[in-house]
């Protein structure tokens, strides 16, 4: 066997040990799964490959597939703290914005575009493709939401955002308390942790600032654990490397689909889906946008979609390597066929 084949499929292994095993995911192994992930982003980026847009259609005439990744598993939050016709307009905002990322994503530009997509998806998700069926989020209901404009050109900043581990909270019309049983481990009172993301540290050496000033940090409390976001005027490291890892998406699901392995593109998924929730790019109506995306793509590949309850909170606390674990995990409880 060559080495480097031998090599590919020990990685391989390696990395599904850690996904499909039980108990905490676990990618340390060396520098393997970073060689891995490296050599997979390469070989999905070479630039003499054209795109060859493929013809899944997707149906928006049964909403099923939609409806039920809507709502939170064994959770009725949701269901419970919205009004029957707020919730219809939030169903039907979110097929609309289904709809208009679908036609985007088609054109294999988001990437390119990306700033602009998620302005105007955010305007669908809020006001629906007309402008008439008003969403304003399931947090922090104060006032009139700011649709299709990021946090840094409105100056309706939030900052932080709370994690509250005390057993037997529930809706109270300004925030939802998290499900319980998160899994640790969370810094002590007092201590104060860094969620590291590579990619974007080493953007922000290249541009003369201190990584540690770019990353979110988790604050412990009695009780609970405080999250800070990256400040507002940092955003556009994200952005930057929402827009790279969307590449990666395009390269995969446009060009190479369906050679590409389904591994590749869960992890790719799953790093985008938390580098956009730390980004915490709009005032309201963040999550939900996010996970419209990952739904999307879910069913473009044939997958049921998964709801955001715990990931939401799961994707501010937890390390990359392991948050991309707990994604998949969450993707196969879905759809169990695919972890045989």
């Amino acid at each position: 066997m060559k080495p480097t084949l031998f090599f590919g499929l020990f990685c391989f292994f390696t990395l599904a040990a850690a996904v499909f095993g039980t108990g905490r995911p676990a990618f340390a192994d060396g520098n393997c799964v970073t060689r891995f992930l490296v050599e997979m982003s390469a070989r999905h980026t070479d630039p003499k490959r054209a795109p060859v847009l493929i013809n899944t259609k997707m149906n928006f005439e049964n909403t099923d597939w939609i409806t039920e990744t809507v709502r939170t598993v064994r959770n009725d939050y949701f269901v419970s703290a919205k009004t029957p016709s707020e919730f219809q307009s939030y169903l039907k905002n979110y097929i609309s914005a289904t709809r208009s990322f679908d036609q985007d994503f088609r054109s294999g530009s988001v990437s390119a575009n990306l700033r602009n997509v998620l302005k105007k998806q955010h305007s669908v998700m809020v006001h629906g493709e007309d402008g008439t069926s008003l969403y304003q989020g399931t947090t922090r209901k104060t006032g009139t939401i700011t649709s299709g404009r990021f946090v840094s050109e409105t100056g309706n900043v939030i900052s932080t955002a709370t994690i509250d581990l005390k057993v037997g909270r529930g809706w109270n019309q300004s925030r939802m308390a998290p499900p319980v049983g998160l899994p640790g481990p969370f810094p002590e009172h007092g201590e104060i942790w860094n969620l590291w993301f590579n990619e974007i540290a080493e953007s922000a050496k290249a541009k003369g600032l201190n990584p540690e000033d770019v990353m979110p940090k988790n604050f412990g409390f009695k009780g609970g654990v405080g999250h800070r976001y990256p400040a507002f005027f940092h955003q556009h490291l994200y952005i930057n490397r929402m827009a790279e890892i969307m590449g990666h998406i395009e390269n995969c699901l446009l060009r190479t689909h369906p050679s590409t392995p389904l591994n590749d593109v869960l992890v790719l998924l799953a790093d985008y889906y938390q580098v956009g929730i730390n980004a915490h790019l709009f005032e309201r109506v963040n999550n939900s946008l996010l996970m419209n995306q990952m739904n999307y793509f879910l069913h473009y590949i044939g997958l049921r979609g998964i709801s955001h309850g715990s990931l939401d909170y799961l994707a501010l606390y937890k390390v990359p390597e392991d948050f991309r674990g707990i994604f998949i995990k969450a993707v196969i409880e879905r759809n169990p066929g695919i972890g045989r």
